[in-house]
């Protein structure tokens, strides 16, 4: 049986003009015509003469590295032809957030640069999930049928339910019209010469810090460490704060690396560290995982961030992630390709190891007619991001354990920016974990990175061109 909405749905949001019903507790706001309907916290957005035009949900991370709490003034009344000014205010903000602004002839809904508070719309309103959106206008959800296998997902925009649409990074919902429209990254972004590397990476770094600073200036701090790169470069802009951090590492069957480089970082380090023992779930509780994230991927993750969290760690804290960075690392599928190779929608099914059926392949083909592109590497970026970030990792955040804050401190329109114009060869290599560790805390060099046995250097990249079988899935 599932608990009831209030919890099933805790740290969602829902936008409608007419909702049948709201979670019992939840707060409600007027915005223009519209209800807004959450837990989570929300700013007022104004216009400049004080009026209320919008509403800032979630977490969101003021250019300082401060959490706002209080109202955001746009410079310009919302308009079409103001739409620029009205977007860079509210992408000044890092964090994870989503932004409902609703004025005349302007009613839009955007996510933060990484969809972590990921959003879906249709049947008249949008919000954090499919399952959510039904229940509020007294509508079923439809299931996948058959279930998603472990990595499934759905990407391009697509859900379960063909009258549900996921709202993808990079594009705001038209709340008036009900479609959906690109607002940045029009075209692929550009890889920079060598030359620009140092002022990326320090964006780069200086995004991070901000979002963990926010983090931290409320009191302690989960965050994440394994084997890889992506949470040691986040450890090591965590430095200023290490005395609000407890790190955590999940002993999944396969990752015990991850658990003795976790163990040997918080020792010498000096930090409070749990390991994360993991379990297969209820059959109860892989159902309320997959209605709480509105069936957007498999169960498989109700292992860790919901239920290992829940039991093991203390409730109410911030909960710190490497997801993203791998978008400034190498693309293996970049080993053999050159940045002028095309890239068609086929060749990414086969990447997402999916069948190349007739709607997969006109939804694929909608997403790319939205972007063009003169460098097929940083292309590939950007396919990842929208399609593999924003629809499979952004969505399962929900699926964090109730009275976390799940945070991905990459999450940050100049940080993301920045990372998709590292320099091919610079991304390939994984430099920006070296260059991000070697200034912010060089101590943490000396731990040794999860390799393949036997496989030191170079010889991981020969790896992996070798064990694929085709061109299309050296993506992954």
């Amino acid at each position: 049986m599932l608990p009831p909405p209030a919890r099933l749905y805790a740290g969602q949001f829902v936008l409608g003009t007419a909702l049948s019903r709201v979670p019992e507790g939840w707060a409600e706001y007027a915005v223009g015509r519209w209800t807004l309907a959450t837990d989570l916290p929300v700013c007022s957005v104004l216009d400049p003469d004080g009026r209320t035009v919008g509403a800032l949900i979630g977490f969101a991370v003021t250019p300082d590295g401060a959490v706002r709490d209080t109202p955001l003034t746009l410079p310009e009344p919302p308009r079409p032809d103001t739409a620029t000014a009205v977007e860079d205010a509210v992408y000044a903000h890092g964090g994870r957030f989503a932004c409902v602004v609703a004025a005349d002839g302007f009613e839009r809904l955007y996510l933060d640069p990484g969809g972590t508070l990921a959003a879906v719309y249709g049947w008249g309103g949008a919000a954090s999930t499919g399952t959510l959106l039904a229940w509020a206008h007294e509508r079923t959800f439809r299931a996948p049928s058959p279930p998603l296998p472990r990595d499934g997902f759905f990407y391009a925009g697509r859900t379960s339910d063909p009258e549900v649409q996921r709202l993808v990074i990079n594009h705001y919902a038209d709340l008036a019209a009900g479609g959906a429209v690109r607002h940045h990254w029009n075209e692929a972004p550009v890889c920079a010469p060598d030359s620009e590397t140092p002022a990326l990476v320090r964006e780069i770094a200086d995004g991070i810090r901000r979002t963990i600073r926010a983090a931290a200036s409320r009191g302690p701090v989960h965050m994440g460490i394994t084997a890889g790169r992506d949470s040691r470069m986040l450890l090591a802009c965590a430095r200023e704060v290490r005395d609000a951090l407890h790190l955590y590492t999940f002993a999944h069957p396969s990752s015990g690396a991850d658990v003795a480089v976790g163990r040997a970082i918080s020792r010498k380090m000096g930090l409070p560290h749990t390991v994360i023992p993991i379990e297969t779930p209820s059959e109860a509780t892989q159902e309320e995982y997959l209605v709480r994230t509105g069936y957007a991927g498999h169960w498989g993750k109700a292992m860790d961030f919901y239920v290992g969290v829940g039991e093991h760690l203390a409730p109410g804290r911030p909960l710190l992630s490497g997801f993203g960075g791998e978008i400034a690392r190498g693309n293996r599928m970049q080993y053999v390709l050159t940045p002028d190779t095309p890239i068609t929608p086929e060749m990414m099914l086969d990447r997402y190891e999916d069948a190349a059926l007739p709607e997969r392949v006109e939804a694929l083909q909608r997403w790319f007619d939205g972007v063009t592109w003169t460098d097929t590497f940083a292309f590939l970026a950007q396919a990842y991001w929208e399609n593999r970030f924003g629809c499979w990792a952004g969505p399962h955040l929900y699926g964090t354990a109730q009275g976390a804050t799940p945070l991905v401190p990459f999450i940050d329109r100049r940080v993301v920016d920045a990372m998709a114009r590292l320099p091919a060869a610079y991304r390939l290599e994984s430099r920006i974990a070296d260059d991000l560790i070697g200034a912010g805390w060089p101590e943490l060099e000396q731990f040794p990175y999860q390799r393949r046995p036997g496989l030191p250097g170079f010889a991981v990249r020969v790896y992996d061109a070798v064990r694929r079988r085709t061109v299309g899935r050296f993506m992954r």
